[in-house]
């Protein structure tokens, strides 16, 4: 159920024509060391912003000014 909800929150609040994701949950002996309140959500949101980051660099402008060019606008939202 984590793995699922990150990857449904991967793309965040922004457009990705060409996205896919694919996750694979790994076994570990440690415990878990989060108290499970976003579930999953909060990691996927950081994978998109950390995207987002690499992207603006490669592109030389601000972060702000691509979040803000590759945002959904509402009547191009897909939920």
């Amino acid at each position: 159920p984590v793995m699922d909800r990150a990857l449904f929150h991967v793309d965040n609040c922004y457009r990705w024509p060409n996205f896919r994701s694919m996750g694979a949950p790994c076994k570990t002996s440690q415990p878990p060391h989060t108290a499970f309140r976003g579930f999953g959500g909060p990691q996927g949101l950081v994978v998109a912003e950390h995207i987002m980051d690499h992207l603006a660099v490669a592109c030389d402008i601000s972060g702000d000014r691509l979040s803000t060019l590759q945002g959904i606008r509402p009547r191009l939202a897909h939920i």
